[in-house]
């Protein structure tokens, strides 16, 4: 009879701290579920307009976090021009967009925030960003990159078409990989003056993570100078 009891016991009490471990789960889904519920959400309504040629084509926009860029959203390009609905975790959101497979188009940086913004691709496979002062700012960034990038191109190519019909002097292959330093030096400095200027809006900080890895030692130590707090935080800075 005795080892009934305690049987009974034992059972009863196994029973109880099963008991409890419900409760305890039961407790945090509760929670986790409404904090869940209270994050406000916010619709972006992005118009988007493309050639026929990326009809059917796969627009993946990205978000950088701890340093490195991850996919936040897929877009199916469905016609030439349409309207995408996407959900937003906060106010203001800077992607990265990009098509899958399709390397005749860079990267498209988009600054999403509630109501509407543009995106437009043309024929040419240029891009447009629009809808709010932050578009408008890394539209002008993109326009001067693109000035730069063309510069840059305009030497290789005038260089590689003279060296194919031996026509470089010993000067101009002396001074070519100087001229391409100072170009590519020229824009370093241009990305970084535009960074600083915005550092204390989301457009600037997004600059900061996307270029700071690239970048040699010193200018590095010239960025952090003008950094945020929560910057260098992010990047165990101490000086």
């Amino acid at each position: 009879m005795y080892i009934f009891f305690l049987s009974l016991y034992a059972n009863c009490k196994q029973k109880k701290n099963e008991m409890k471990k419900t409760i305890l789960f039961m407790a945090i889904i509760a929670i986790l579920t409404s904090c869940s519920l209270g994050k406000k959400e916010y619709t972006c309504s992005i118009s988007i307009q493309i050639p026929a040629t990326l009809i059917n084509q796969k627009m993946v926009l990205q978000e950088i976090q701890n340093g490195g860029f991850y996919a936040s959203d897929t877009i199916l390009l469905q016609k030439n021009s349409f309207t995408f609905d996407l959900k937003l975790r906060d106010t203001l959101a800077i992607r990265k967009a990009y098509i899958v497979d399709f390397s005749q188009l860079e990267p498209i940086e988009v600054a999403l925030q509630q109501g509407f913004v543009g995106i437009s691709i043309d024929n040419n496979y240029q891009s447009k960003v629009s809808g709010n002062h932050y578009n408008d700012l890394i539209q002008k960034n993109h326009d001067e990159d693109q000035k730069f990038s063309t510069m840059i191109l305009a030497l290789r190519a005038e260089y590689s078409e003279k060296e194919s019909k031996g026509k470089l002097s010993a000067q101009e292959i002396k001074e070519y990989p100087i001229q391409l330093k100072e170009l590519i030096d020229k824009n370093i400095d241009r990305k970084i003056a535009f960074i600083k200027e915005n550092i204390d809006n989301p457009v600037g900080e997004y600059f900061f993570h996307k270029i700071y890895f690239l970048l040699a030692y010193e200018k590095k130590q010239e960025m952090m100078q003008f950094a945020t707090d929560s910057i260098k935080v992010a990047y165990n800075y101490k000086r």
